[in-house]
């Protein structure tokens, strides 16, 4: 009898001891779980941040393309051609790109311009095509460079650069004075200019120029040019 009670006793204290094993693994696990919760949460973040992010807008060729105006006044200085065809004058270019800046050792560029004017029945109506040097009117542009002693390097553009320079240009176009008999017809020339300016970044100008021409159909067509541009983007 005595052996059975000690048995049972036993069976029931092996029974209490069960809970105990169990308990201290739920302890173990618990926080295990809630770690790797937060673990999956916090690695499911930035899915979650990507997911709202806007993929980048596709860029097209003309998303860099600028445009605007390139206008001015001309004046002749001849009296018998502002007589003729007028003392004003419009100068306009093409407004395709970026506007030229200026570099210090200087720079070749194409030079259009169309000059015209139409006074009763009276025109003058020309295209000037050629090229033209630009120099930038800058002090030295260059500081010590830290990384080298000894050595200097460029210092970057300034946003507003003056510049200055020359132009050599054939002339082609239409010229009808009434009064002396002259009617319409292909004529051309040649002119060269000298001029002084101011860029803003590649998105501006203000120039001021002078045009001396060769005599066409016994007009001297030369004369003051003061013009100014804009690019904008698309």
């Amino acid at each position: 009898m005595q052996h059975h009670s000690n048995k049972s006793y036993s069976r029931a204290k092996a029974i209490l001891w069960v809970p105990l094993p169990v308990a201290m693994l739920v302890a173990i696990a618990c926080p295990v779980t809630a770690q790797e919760t937060k673990a999956d949460t916090t690695v499911s973040q930035p899915s979650t941040s990507a997911d709202k992010t806007e993929k980048p807008r596709k860029t097209h060729w003309y998303d860099h393309l600028l445009l605007g105006p390139d206008v001015g006044v001309y004046i002749p200085s001849n009296a018998l051609t502002r007589n003729r065809f007028g003392s004003t004058w419009f100068d306009i270019g093409p407004g395709f790109g970026s506007v030229d800046i200026a570099r210090d050792n200087g720079r070749f560029s194409p030079d259009i311009h169309i000059l015209g004017k139409a006074n009763g029945w009276n025109s003058a109506l020309f295209v000037m095509l050629g090229a033209e040097y630009r120099k930038a009117l800058l002090p030295n542009r260059t500081q010590p460079d830290e990384k080298k002693p000894g050595k200097s390097k460029p210092v970057p553009l300034p946003a507003w650069i003056p510049y200055a320079g020359g132009s050599l240009d054939l002339m082609v176009g239409d010229l009808i004075s009434d009064q002396d008999n002259i009617g319409s017809g292909i004529r051309n020339g040649a002119a060269a200019s000298a001029f002084i300016g101011i860029t803003y970044k590649n998105r501006g100008y203000v120039e001021a120029r002078y045009i001396g021409t060769t005599t066409v159909k016994g007009f001297d067509l030369s004369g003051w040019s003061l013009s100014a541009g804009i690019r904008f983007r698309l």
